[in-house]
């Protein structure tokens, strides 16, 4: 179950592509955006970009990956993984925006996809790799024949941290803001368990995270800037 405030555009998609950057972004951040779009019938697809191999798991976070998308029922072949020696996971790993556009575009037109969902330029914990996703998202919208492109606003450490709390002050800025979409999910629970399902990565200060986090309970997207 869930809802929505602000701009409804990206409801009106057949299909959406999910960008992320490691094996389990797609818990900890996308959940809401995730069950809002099925529930209207549109169909998610997931792109990751890398396997996540910073600890040398990426076998292990790869298999996480299909399991965690398949509780949020998205299905194997909808969820693509790549392994590519210049997108290695890392915090000081710094990705060119072109192979990121270029594998975008490729998976946009592999399955005929119009729109792409992904980080904002901060993307949520200011880690590079998501970043860096973003500029390669944000160049591929700035091109022609540009996909639909929409980004994840990034809150202050207090709102992040503020749980159900922040629905209400998500949901006015959605209303107030031109282009904003605010998705709101009652399934809580839905988050937790796809996290359950990255056991590798499910260490007590991502169970804290998912206890407190915003992004458990909503998703505030709007436009990528051309």
């Amino acid at each position: 179950m869930s809802w929505h405030a602000g701009d409804a555009t990206l409801l009106g998609e057949r299909g959406v592509l999910l960008v992320t950057a490691h094996p389990d972004d797609e818990a900890m951040f996308f959940v809401p955006t995730i069950l809002a779009l099925q529930a209207r019938g549109v169909v998610v697809h997931v792109l990751c970009l890398s396997t996540g191999d910073y600890d040398g798991l990426g076998a292990v976070r790869s298999a996480e990956l299909v399991r965690s998308c398949a509780s949020l029922d998205v299905a194997a072949e909808r969820v693509t993984l790549i392994d590519d020696a210049r997108l290695r996971d890392g915090p000081d790993e710094i990705w060119d925006s072109a192979p990121v556009a270029s594998l975008v575009r490729r998976e946009l037109r592999q399955h005929a996809l119009a729109a792409v969902v992904t980080f904002d330029a901060y993307g949520v914990s200011g880690h590079p790799n998501h970043a860096a996703v973003h500029r390669g998202v944000a160049t591929l919208a700035a091109g022609a024949g540009a996909p639909r492109a929409y980004e994840l606003v990034s809150t202050g450490l207090v709102r992040k941290h503020s749980g159900v709390v922040d629905v209400a002050v998500s949901a006015a800025v959605g209303h107030l803001l031109d282009g904003r979409c605010c998705f709101v999910s009652a399934e809580p629970w839905r988050c937790h368990a796809a996290m359950r399902c990255h056991a590798s990565q499910y260490v007590w200060f991502r169970r804290l995270y998912v206890l407190t986090s915003r992004y458990v309970f909503c998703n505030t997207l709007r436009p990528i800037v051309r």
